[in-house]
């Protein structure tokens, strides 16, 4: 598992990465590489949250979330074989893209933020991104043009980036708090 863990943080941060500095590339109408970006991203979403559920043999206590992977791993498929290159690509992407970014973010709130409130630095932060990703995307649904999805591109690269390393921060904050309860419980 640990090998699994250095894998991913390294491919998110490169795709991130990626994606922030070639974002432009992406939705240029001659390459169409959003759905493949896109796609791809909500598949590997899709395949690893239901790897992970298997892997630890908790398929029946989280059938929701099994459900929930497969869905957007779905989603993703039909982003990469049936979309791309249809006249209406721009708009079935910002749709499925902001929809599932959407149903991704309440449940990040739910878990990432109300789970870690003892950590008020990183779970404002965390509720901040959210709120930013969920209005952009309602924005990217109202209104599905190319410069919705630039921002919406550049928020993607920032996500994946923090994907891999948020993680870090919740742990130093936690290591800080539980640090600071063990100085004042000597005194």
């Amino acid at each position: 598992m640990k090998i699994y863990k250095i894998i991913k943080f390294f491919v998110f941060i490169l795709a991130g990465i990626l994606v922030l500095i070639f974002h432009d590339f992406f939705i240029e109408e001659k390459f169409s590489a959003l759905p493949l970006l896109i796609g791809g991203v909500m598949a590997f979403y899709g395949i690893e949250e239901t790897a992970l559920i298997i892997i630890r043999k908790e398929v029946k206590e989280e059938r929701g979330e099994i459900i929930s992977s497969l869905i957007t791993l779905l989603l993703g498929i039909v982003l990469v074989f049936i979309v791309r290159g249809s006249e209406s690509e721009i708009v079935a992407i910002s749709i499925l893209w902001s929809v599932w970014a959407i149903m991704r973010e309440s449940e990040e709130i739910n878990e990432k933020v109300l789970n870690h409130l003892d950590c008020k630095i990183t779970s404002s932060i965390n509720f901040i991104e959210s709120v930013v990703v969920i209005v952009y995307s309602i924005m990217l649904i109202a209104n599905p043009t190319h410069h919705h999805l630039n921002s919406h591109l550049i928020l993607l690269g920032v996500e994946l980036i923090l994907e891999v390393i948020w993680p870090q921060f919740i742990a130093i904050e936690k290591n800080h708090i539980e640090k600071r309860k063990a100085i004042k419980d000597i005194k």
